[in-house]
């Protein structure tokens, strides 16, 4: 209950002290990955919620997933953007990979003039700085951390007798050393990690990256 309160907390604050008799707050996110799920739980834990405090608030939950869209994720962030530039008021929350934070960002309102600073505390600040931050200003809290895969560039790896990181400071360590050692060979076309790897990169760096998730 703790996480649905940091998630929804902003919804009860926005939109709780308007004068109407109901809401339905329009949700859109991607539920590929098993991640319609757990938006679907959010979603009727709120209601649940709502209904009990006779908030009168209804969240409304609209997803895209392999059943219902032949939309990929980058086809996704691309129907944001789309809907952004038109200054479309289709969806109140959005759900999107933090990626494309600095993208949407111009479009994204600064959540500190609307939700209490004591409630934006309540977040890892290096993770909110990390995920949710533009231009100083926070544009987005953060609602799941995953991470599915992490590749391991095993060439490197045995090159310089190292494991496989199983932790972030392993990881931080192992690929802060190797990229050291690289350098001292002139070879500085080399990422110590990547957290997204598409287009161009896949093609032309992926043997140059020593993790990569």
């Amino acid at each position: 209950m703790f996480i649905l309160n940091l998630i929804f907390y902003p919804i009860l604050y926005l939109y709780l002290n308007k004068n109407v008799q109901a809401i339905t707050i329009n949700t859109v996110a991607i539920g590929y990955y098993g991640r319609e799920d757990i938006y679907r739980f959010m979603t009727n834990e709120f209601n649940n919620y709502s209904k009990e405090n006779n908030l009168n608030i209804t969240l409304s939950l609209n997803t895209f997933t392999p059943e219902n869209s032949t939309q990929e994720i980058r086809d996704y962030e691309s129907t944001l953007e789309i809907l952004f530039k038109k200054g479309s008021n289709k969806y109140d929350f959005i759900i999107y990979d933090n990626v494309y934070t600095p993208k949407f960002c111009p479009y994204l309102l600064n959540l500190n003039k609307y939700i209490p600073k004591n409630h934006i505390d309540t977040y890892n600040s290096q993770i909110l700085s990390n995920v949710g931050s533009c231009k100083n200003e926070i544009v987005g809290l953060p609602v799941i951390l995953d991470f599915t895969l992490l590749y391991s560039n095993r060439k490197l790896l045995n090159k310089y007798k190292k494991n496989i990181p199983t932790t972030w400071n392993e990881l931080l360590e192992t690929a802060s050393y190797i990229l050291e050692k690289e350098k001292q060979l002139n070879n500085t076309d080399i990422m110590g990690f990547s957290g997204l790897i598409n287009g161009k990169i896949k093609k032309k760096r992926i043997k140059n990256i020593i993790i990569n998730n």
